[in-house]
């Protein structure tokens, strides 16, 4: 005779309420990857007036539904702004070649979805057609749509927020923290993986996410002054319920994608959709996902997935595009817009190659299991520091690191050029500037800090 300790008994439980969620969330990804994997970009872009003021995106989308090749979906679920008889907002544009157009967080941001598509060139002029239509209808209105990672002028606030009742909802469950993504604009990729691949490609991207960050930081300004980091973003952004790392890089590597599953379901679940008054709610009970299962005697898929869609890690699976998506960059200057995608598809295309390298580079100090705690380090570094240019920062990239942060960038940057070449579409040309941002150690930050020392918030929007 023997007793079961309590702990085993609670994770025999807690394996049997996630289990049959884990099976449908494999099943969902496909065994075999397509011979070219396919890329779609989800872009988000501040919209201002001329002084650099938030520009109100219901307006521009309401001028561009008058098209008649874009098709008008309207929501309801919101908070009417003017009058109790308001019944449905416009909320998202569908073009006639798939591109999609939709309010964000903030009303005076935009987000440009384009794709799949096997080449990112093919991509990239299906995206300045998307963005050229607005920018067209921008001009009449006297609006900017800035390549740029955050509103340069208006602060984050709850009157910047669209009137959504899950946006409210989420404003009750975080607090003022939830406030961030009203101002913040990132450039986001999905990339097709399979089954085999879900955990390790996570786990890269996750890893690199600090070099991404060095290469693409670009919202050191805003409510109009110098914030004194070069990515503003994920600065503001990581007091999204901090203590549980909830948004950026986890506090360690998953396992397996049973250990990723474990992990989520011990984050608090937030809000829940009430299917009698057809809004969205904070939760009365404060509580993780795995508690509320345990509660309610059994697991289900919509709370899985509703708990899901808010955590922000840097790169997480997606079962509906059955990708990887990958979120850490800023939004980028227009001339060189491509350069996040072509870097975040070079590190999922190159993490096996990748992999294989850090058993070795540097003693294999990211080939071990504090290698995420170390990178944690280089992402305050680079989120402050960027390239470790001189304008504004202190160049000091590698204190109480032990390796040199450029070396790793080269690297990355090598072999994402070495992978989307094999992929035989020219789509490594896209890499380019990212080597002369290297070689000259200035970042977008770091130029429009530059840009804005000499002339202004003006020469900033101007840029």
């Amino acid at each position: 005779m023997f007793r079961l300790s309590r702990v085993f008994l609670q994770q025999n439980k807690n394996e049997s309420l996630l289990s049959p969620l884990i099976s449908k969330y494999i099943n969902m990804f496909p065994e075999e990857l397509p011979k070219i994997r396919k890329v779609g970009r989800e872009a988000e872009y501040p919209v201002t007036w001329a002084d650099g003021s938030a520009a109100d995106v219901r307006l521009l989308l309401s001028e561009l539904a008058k098209n008649p090749k874009f098709q008008a979906q309207y929501e309801n679920g919101f908070y009417p702004l003017l009058s109790a008889k308001e019944t449905k907002q416009l909320s998202t544009l569908f073009g006639d070649k798939g591109s999609e157009f939709a309010i964000e967080v903030g009303w005076g941001t935009v987000e440009v979805c384009t794709g799949p598509d096997e080449s990112l060139l093919v991509l990239k002029s299906k995206h300045e057609e998307s963005v050229g239509s607005l920018v067209e209808i921008a001009n009449r209105l006297g609006m900017n749509i800035l390549g740029y990672g955050i509103q340069p002028r208006t602060e984050r606030s709850v009157n910047l927020m669209t009137p959504r009742t899950r946006y409210k909802a989420m404003l009750e469950a975080m607090g003022p923290a939830w406030t961030s993504f009203t101002v913040t604009a990132s450039d986001q990729l999905h990339v097709d993986i399979c089954r085999s691949e879900i955990i390790s490609t996570l786990n890269m991207s996750l890893l690199l996410t600090p070099v991404i960050i060095a290469l693409c930081s670009n919202s050191p300004i805003y409510s109009g002054v110098f914030s004194g980091v070069c990515c503003g973003r994920e600065y503001l952004m990581k007091n999204c319920q901090k203590e549980f790392y909830r948004h950026g890089m986890p506090a360690r590597k998953f396992e397996s994608l049973d250990d990723w599953f474990e992990q989520l379901s011990k984050l608090p679940f937030l809000i829940n959709f009430d299917e009698k008054t057809e809004l969205w709610e904070k939760m009365e009970k404060q509580e993780t996902l795995i508690q509320r299962f345990q509660r309610l005697g059994n697991s289900n898929w919509s709370d899985f997935t509703t708990h899901e869609r808010y955590v922000w890690h840097s790169a997480r699976p997606r079962t509906k595009q059955r990708t990887i998506e990958l979120r850490s960059p800023c939004q980028q200057p227009w001339n060189e817009h491509m350069v996040a995608s072509a870097l975040q598809l070079g590190i999922v295309e190159g993490s096996k190659i990748l992999a294989d390298k850090f058993k070795n580079w540097n003693s294999g100090v990211l080939n071990n299991p504090n290698s995420f705690q170390l990178m944690h380090k280089v992402h305050e570094l680079v989120v402050r520091e960027g390239l470790g240019g001189k304008v504004g920062y202190s160049s000091n990239l590698n204190e109480n690191i032990g390796f040199d942060i450029l070396e790793l960038v080269k690297l990355v940057l090598d072999v994402s050029s070495e992978v989307l070449e094999k992929r035989g579409l020219g789509e490594h040309i896209l890499l380019e500037p990212l080597y002369t941002r290297l070689e000259k150690r200035q970042s977008p930050a770091q130029k429009a800090v530059e840009i804005a020392l000499d002339g202004g918030l003006a020469s900033l929007i101007d840029h």
